[in-house]
């Protein structure tokens, strides 16, 4: 309704006395009741806008807020990553309260895994049928290198540790040393 349409409201006075039965049971003429109608709808037009700009001042705050909010983190203790045909491609646990990483190939068979030890990390290698075939790793005061064969023995290793230094350890099919320096 626009504004020119409008019937001005009556100024608001304080409240009468109360109209006697007689004269309150009458029923206003049309002309009348059409008027009160229109200061009724009125008020609630003003209300309803009101009520609006109300809402407005509380969620344009709000919604401006939660535009600001960083991304959230997503936190579990494992993840599984599968590839489009279900299977497992990679999973991100912890085992024994360690981060441990584990990649595996389209058949699903482990062939990489990174774990953190309580005195340094691995990383391992492994064979289609699962035995490891290079071991890496950082523990303590040293890193080494291990070399396994088909079956999964260890056959050549190097070792650095700060204190004693470089070592080389080759091991034949019985894991007696072939060679040991120093």
């Amino acid at each position: 309704m626009k504004r020119a349409d409008r019937t001005p409201e009556a100024p608001r006075r304080a409240p009468a006395r109360p109209l006697p039965a007689a004269v309150a049971a009458r029923p206003l003429p049309p002309a009348a009741q059409v008027a009160v109608l229109e200061r009724r709808i009125a008020r609630l037009e003003r209300r309803a806008r009101a009520g609006r700009w109300l809402l407005a001042a509380i969620a344009l705050p709000l919604l401006w807020a939660a535009a600001q909010a960083p991304a959230r983190v997503l936190q579990a203790e494992s993840f599984v990553l599968r590839g489009p045909d279900g299977k497992q491609a990679a999973s991100l646990a912890l085992v024994q309260g360690r981060p441990a990483l584990a990649l595996y190939d389209a058949a699903g068979r482990l062939r990489v895994a990174l774990a953190v030890e309580a005195e340094g990390a691995l990383l391992n290698f492994f064979t289609d049928h699962g035995t490891p075939r290079l071991v890496a790793g950082q523990r303590g005061d040293g890193s080494l290198l291990v070399l396994h064969d088909g079956d999964g023995a260890p056959r050549a290793a190097i070792a650095v540790r700060d204190a004693s230094g470089p070592s080389l350890y080759l091991l034949d099919a019985n894991l007696d040393p072939l060679f040991r320096k120093p």
